[in-house]
């Protein structure tokens, strides 16, 4: 069952990021020629839209739309008054849809599966993706960052299911018609569109309501938010965890050979099997449980989804190792908020109890960082040093009335002299060239262009 466009070729305005480019490799998947526009800024995608054949145009200019354009696909960080592109197309009558848009008209060709939640929908989606993809169930996927085993960020399947991450943030679960959901957590995000938790947690409740009776929820029973918005549904609930009225439920085990953890599942008391991964961290076995639990409701049989979650690889700029320097170990991470950041560095520090633990962070957006400040510092106190860079803006803000020397200070306060701030991408490099050595493992964190400070690194080896 392949999915239908009406289109020959689309423009996708803004189309590095990281849902935009894997929309645009599925629509080329299926035929459709492919083009896109961003800023000359150096994203991950590029190399993923350059592998995929897809030409980017930079800077934005009408002139990059060519007459057999038939649709744009444009980010939400853009409209008709910043992006000249955007308008350009109104004015020429150009169909014109935004990213959740479009992708809302593609969950209702299928039976869509939406992976929501604050933290881990990014793993989540590619987990239930590849588990699919691997016992060939011809999934159709789009992830918001390149799977490691598939070298994308979709899958364009002709079986029933499309899996997809699904975003809350500006609400754009409103476009989205999914068969059936897993939410992962709900923690108060993105301060800059929802200015309280109340709203945050309502946009969730409402997507809840969108899943028809014969569609499953799967939620954390971890998680108190997660909980809360789903607490009424009329669908049929299944939760997963650690907590021991979880319907599937999490018990740790010794890792097995060659796999960074393995835990075991019990089912209303029954024991489902053993499962290993080669991901860090107990909210990568919580990841792999909310799939587990939706597998088990589709009927496919545990011991080879067990299977194939041992042969996940993970996805890029997710607690991705990248390689080392002077013998010490550089990871990169995706984490912008201090619940991510907390799991992330307490799965190093289990994983390397030995080592030291250095973070570079970039603080994404002035609203959040000024939002969580004090939750950013007592996240970061699990490293024992922590470089940070100026707070990265992105499209949706411009300037803020706070800095990361705030955020030093903060750190500061609870441990001295553990924080820096280092401001630029060239100095956290120029410091860590002449740091590193066996006893360190460097992890980059953020969701902006941060990831570079260890490819840089990693060059001059």
């Amino acid at each position: 069952m392949q999915m239908k466009f009406p289109y020959k070729h689309a423009h996708f305005v803004g189309i590095k990021g990281a849902g935009m480019a894997s929309l645009a490799m599925i629509l080329k998947a299926h035929g459709i020629s492919v083009t896109g526009s961003d800023s000359e800024e150096i994203f991950f995608t590029d190399i993923l839209l350059r592998k995929a054949g897809i030409k980017v145009f930079s800077p934005f200019s009408q002139k990059n739309i060519s007459r057999f354009v038939d649709v744009i696909v444009y980010s939400t960080a853009y409209n008709q008054e910043t992006n000249e592109e955007i308008s350009f197309a109104e004015e020429q009558k150009i169909p014109s849809y935004s990213y959740p848009e479009f992708l809302g008209m593609i969950t209702k060709q299928k039976m869509s599966v939406a992976v929501s939640g604050t933290h881990g929908k990014t793993t989540t989606t590619a987990m239930l993706g590849h588990v699919l993809n691997f016992l060939d169930k011809e999934p159709s996927a789009l992830v918001g960052s390149e799977v490691l085993n598939w070298k994308s960020g979709a899958l364009s399947g002709t079986g029933p299911y499309f899996i997809f991450e699904s975003d809350e943030y500006q609400n754009k679960f409103r476009y989205y018609y999914p068969w059936s959901l897993i939410i992962t957590n709900v923690t108060w995000d993105h301060p800059d569109f929802f200015p309280t938790k109340e709203e945050y947690e309502n946009t969730f409740k409402k997507y809840v309501e969108k899943i028809p009776l014969h569609g499953w929820i799967v939620v954390s029973n971890d998680d108190l938010g997660a909980l809360k918005v789903t607490e009424n549904v009329a669908s049929r609930r299944l939760t997963y965890g650690y907590h021991k009225d979880s319907k599937y439920r999490i018990f740790e085990l010794s890792s097995q050979k060659g796999f960074a953890q393995s835990f075991s599942i019990q089912k209303e008391g029954k024991e489902l099997g053993i499962f290993s991964l080669q991901l860090l961290g107990k909210h990568n076995i919580q990841n792999a449980t909310a799939v587990i639990a939706f597998c088990d409701a589709l009927g496919i049989p545990l011991e080879m989804v067990g299977t194939a979650l041992k042969n996940f690889l993970g996805t890029t700029r997710r607690m991705e190792k990248k390689g080392e320097y002077k013998k010490a170990l550089l990871y990169d991470d995706y984490a912008h908020h201090p619940e991510e950041i907390e799991a992330s560095l307490l799965a190093l520090r289990k994983t390397y109890p030995k080592r030291k633990i250095i973070t570079v962070f970039q603080p994404h957006t002035f609203s959040r960082t000024e939002t969580f400040m004090d939750s950013f510092a007592l996240a970061l106190d699990y490293a024992d040093v922590v470089l940070l860079l100026d707070i990265y803006a992105s499209a949706r803000e411009k300037v803020g009335t706070i800095s990361s020397d705030d955020l030093v200070a903060k750190i500061n306060h609870i441990t001295p002299e553990k924080a820096l701030n280092v401001h630029s991408l060239e100095k956290a490099e120029q410091i860590l060239l002449h740091s590193l050595d066996k006893n360190i493992v460097l992890v980059t964190m953020g969701a902006g262009d941060v990831w570079r400070v260890g490819e840089s690194i990693l060059k001059n080896k």
